[in-house]
């Protein structure tokens, strides 16, 4: 089900899950997978609300609006809510508007907002995060890139590489170093007169 998600946003999906045993629900609410986006990615909430410790903030919002009940054990497999497998496909929508292959913690981010009456949407949209932002950002930064139609997933795929030393590549990671214009070697054999 999450062959198209990058490292980072299956991380989310995992830190949801435990967002949802933390607080003994019996299913992953839309409320903690902005929570485990959260978790994965603090400097993502700073650049869309600005300065700020959002996790704790929004852990704390989340708390008033869910049923806390005794906490699950985390090795349990906790289906998603059905308002969770909507912005799962949303998230999915997101990335195919926005040309990019791979769905990332941003396109979920994206899956969020997308329905304006649901309780998340509410709580970000009532904190000044505005979807069309955000969408426009990831299509400059897809531009930027040097390859629109690969855009931030690829982008995000090569900096892990590098990260990693760049000795250790995925196939995912190969393929996105191929479509970036950041990166200036051939597969294979080469050319020569």
């Amino acid at each position: 089900m999450f062959e198209r998600y990058t490292e980072k946003a299956r991380r989310v999906i995992f830190y949801s899950r435990y967002e949802a045993a933390e607080f003994g629900s019996p299913y992953i609410e839309s409320e903690f997978l902005l929570l485990g986006i959260l978790r994965e990615n603090k400097d993502a909430m700073r650049r869309w609300l600005g300065e700020g410790d959002w996790r704790t903030i929004l852990h704390e919002e989340v708390a008033r609006h869910v049923d806390v009940g005794p906490k699950r054990p985390t090795s349990v497999d906790l289906p998603l809510s059905n308002e969770s497998k909507l912005v799962l496909a949303y998230a999915t929508e997101e990335a195919q508007l926005l040309s990019h292959d791979l769905i990332g913690v941003d396109h979920l981010f994206l899956g969020l907002m997308r329905d304006p009456k649901s309780r998340v949407a509410k709580l970000l949209i009532d904190r000044g995060v505005d979807p069309n932002t955000v969408r426009k950002a990831l299509i400059e930064e897809g531009a930027e890139s040097g390859s629109a139609d690969r855009g931030l997933a690829a982008q995000s795929s090569i900096s892990d590489c590098r990260r990693a030393g760049g000795r250790r590549y995925t196939a995912a990671a190969l393929v996105a170093l191929a479509y970036s214009s950041s990166w200036g070697g051939s597969f294979g054999r080469s050319r020569s007169g």
